[in-house]
């Protein structure tokens, strides 16, 4: 959301860009609290229920699916042991 390279030093991203990852951080949060959280595995809510905001995720988990923004698709790297998925053309 916030259009960032993943591989982008964090001293080198702009205070634009940093005003508009914080904007991104609240609005994916509120929406995911709102929607019961993520299951991404065997995690259930204290319900029981799970969280169903993983279908709307943008590239986490989607890599070589299509971005739901351009329709480019998501490519998977490997960041200090992580998987960090993005969209080689909304994130420059």
């Amino acid at each position: 959301m916030a259009s960032i390279n993943p591989k982008k030093p964090a001293g080198k991203v702009t205070l634009p860009a940093l005003k508009k990852l914080v904007a991104a951080i609240k609005e994916v949060l509120a929406a995911s609290i709102e929607m019961g959280g993520t299951t991404l595995r065997d995690f259930l809510r204290e319900n029981g229920e799970p969280g169903y905001f993983k279908q709307t995720l943008r590239v986490y988990d989607r890599e070589d699916e299509a971005c739901r923004e351009c329709g480019t698709a998501v490519k998977r790297i490997v960041q200090s042991n992580r998987s960090t998925f993005f969209c080689p053309k909304c994130q420059r």
